[in-house]
């Protein structure tokens, strides 16, 4: 994403020379494609591991590993507490896991999978990053289409319509 915003960067440059005092005031991360770039990795490209699509420091992990379902399901259940005593949610149902992968950065780890619950075909993409076994950030997005699994909450409850499956 940097590197296109320095090709665009250059384009403007293109077609008017005077624009350059302006775009070099701005910060800006990247290169521009129209450049001679050398190998890099995600770190030195500014890519976000989630995002990476290198295959260094990633190991794939089978989803029907019974630790894997485990974790799988304490993130689950984490999630479901904070929505449960709403009333209007139903409790989570795991069907599997799949697409594990851990990465490793150094002294920190992210586990990356997605969870596939029987409530609605719902979909869930997790990010675990700890370390020294100590969690940092636990992330999770539902995939599906939520809006009409969310429909029973009030106004107010808008912020856990991602989360809520309702009863």
């Amino acid at each position: 994403m940097f590197d296109i915003n320095q090709m665009l960067r250059d384009i403007l440059l293109f077609g008017s020379p005077s624009a350059e005092q302006d775009l070099r005031s701005l910060e800006g991360h990247g290169s521009s494609l129209f450049s001679i770039l050398k190998d890099r990795d995600c770190s030195q490209a500014e890519i976000e591991s989630r995002f990476c699509a290198c295959t260094n420091n990633v190991i794939k992990l089978n989803g029907t590993d019974s630790n894997i379902i485990s974790l799988a399901e304490n993130i689950l259940e984490s999630k479901e507490r904070t929505i449960i005593g709403t009333g209007y949610c139903q409790p989570y149902r795991l069907d599997r896991v799949q697409s594990v992968k851990l990465i490793s950065e150094g002294l920190t780890k992210t586990i990356e999978m997605q969870l596939y619950l029987k409530n609605d075909g719902v979909v869930f993409d997790v990010s675990l990053t700890f370390e020294e076994s100590k969690i940092q950030r636990l992330e999770m997005i539902r995939m599906d289409w939520y809006s009409s699994t969310s429909t029973c909450l009030p106004h107010q409850l808008d912020f856990i319509k991602q989360y809520c499956i309702c009863q």
